[in-house]
């Protein structure tokens, strides 16, 4: 009798062993694409300096959860075109309106250009550089509906593609561990802060948005620091949304955290991209521009590519 059950144990065996085997190669080889699609959006977003899950998010939404035949580096040159500021280079803080076939027609460029030529391009024209937008105005220049816009924020705030795409930086900050940054103007005053991060009614579209940043009521001319160490200013400039804004990026080595903090509705910049920072330097003064009811800071901290809270991260002395 043992004889036979263990003869037909086998059997199950044998008839299931190539079922489990394609299974485990069919899942490897969709964790190894999916990997190797978040490599291709990471690398591409590096090109531009960029985000690589605000592309894939952006690709998501606009192609409705499917990337048949989505091309990262192309999205990074479409990332790329709208990130373009004109002027000479002390005039560089005031955006021409240009259309990217305008653009791409100045440069010399077609559409079939790849990625590598269109940044060579910009980089060898004294009279453009890259910039950078907020979600909101690519989203608007998409014509993104109000549901894609929420649903933009779902997959960003809470790094959803880091687990699902395999990045091996989680976005996650211990801050009571890793300490606190600054407060980014001269003093801490809870009463000032007129807008947390998360869902709200936007001030003045009245629509349901997701607030990627805080706001904090101020003065206009109020210094604004960077609260990073050895900061560089990847970008600074002017768009419709933002008002005068300056974007610093800088490194953790140490815990891996790749930051990227973001100054909008600015007066005055007195930084110029490039520089280099410490924490503390003033990079810029408080106003009222862009899209605003009110004189105000608004700032994004963003870690490994994924929006964080900023009021827990700003709360130290």
């Amino acid at each position: 009798m043992k004889k036979y059950f263990i003869i037909f144990l086998m059997g199950i065996v044998f008839t299931l062993l190539p079922i489990i085997i394609l299974i485990v190669i069919v899942g490897g080889s969709m964790s190894s694409a999916s990997e190797s699609l978040a490599d291709d959006y990471m690398t591409a977003a590096d090109a531009v300096g960029g985000s690589w899950q605000e592309m894939m998010a952006f690709d998501l939404v606009r192609y409705e959860n499917s990337f048949d035949d989505v091309n990262p580096y192309m999205t990074a040159m479409e990332f790329a075109i709208l990130y373009i500021d004109t002027g000479a280079e002390h005039e560089k803080v005031i955006q021409t309106k240009k259309t990217p076939e305008e653009i791409r027609a100045a440069l010399g460029l077609s559409e079939n250009d790849d990625l590598e030529y269109v940044m060579e391009a910009i980089d060898n024209n004294p009279m453009y550089s890259l910039s950078s937008k907020s979600l909101e105005d690519v989203m608007t220049n998409f014509s993104f509906s109000d549901e894609e816009k929420e649903y933009m924020g779902e997959l960003l705030i809470g790094g959803i593609l880091s687990e699902q795409y395999g990045d091996t930086l989680s976005g996650h900050i211990d801050v009571e561990y890793h300490g606190y940054f600054p407060w980014p103007t001269p003093s801490f005053v809870p009463e000032s802060i007129t807008s947390s991060y998360g869902y709200r009614t936007h001030p003045v579209t009245h629509l349901k948005t997701f607030h990627y940043g805080l706001d904090i009521a101020c003065s206009e001319g109020t210094p604004v620091i960077s609260i990073v160490e050895d900061g560089k200013v990847h970008s600074c400039g002017y768009t419709d949304d933002t008002g005068y804004y300056v974007i610093v990026d800088a490194t953790d080595e140490k815990n891996d955290y790749s930051w990227r903090i973001k100054y909008y509705h600015l007066k005055e910049i007195k930084c110029k991209q490039g520089d280099n920072l410490q924490q503390g330097d003033i990079i810029a003064l408080s106003g009222n521009t862009g899209i605003s009811t009110g004189p105000h800071l608004h700032i994004e901290t963003i870690c490994n590519g994924v929006y964080q809270d900023p009021l827990p991260l700003l709360r130290g002395e």
